[in-house]
C-alpha cells in the first residue's frame, strides 16, 4: 500500500471556482445582462452605433465645407478657391 521508493503521490488539480464580481465599472448585473443578449441582438446594436457614428462623421464635414464657402457681392454663394 505505501508508494515505494522512487515514486510520488500525484497530486490532485483542484479548480478554482471562479466568482463573479464588477470589471471596469460595470456591475454583475449589467455583465449577466450583456452575456445573455441574442447575438442578433448584439449585431443589430452594433450596427446602429456604426451608423450614427457615420452619420455624426457626415454632418461634421458637411459643416467644415458650409464654413468653406465664400459670399460673393450679390449674395451667391461661391466655393472657395483654395479647395480646387
Amino acid at each position: 500500500m505505501h508508494a515505494e521508493e522512487g515514486t510520488q503521490k500525484r497530486r490532485v488539480k483542484r479548480i478554482v471556482q471562479a466568482h463573479s464580481r464588477p470589471i471596469a465599472g460595470v456591475t454583475v448585473e449589467q455583465l449577466l445582462e450583456k452575456r445573455n443578449q441574442k447575438p442578433e441582438f448584439r449585431r443589430a446594436q452594433r450596427e446602429q452605433a456604426v451608423k450614427a457614428a457615420k452619420d455624426a462623421v457626415r454632418a461634421s464635414k458637411a459643416e467644415k465645407k458650409k464654413d468653406k464657402t465664400v459670399k460673393v457681392g450679390g449674395g451667391e454663394e461661391w466655393e472657395s478657391v483654395e479647395d480646387r
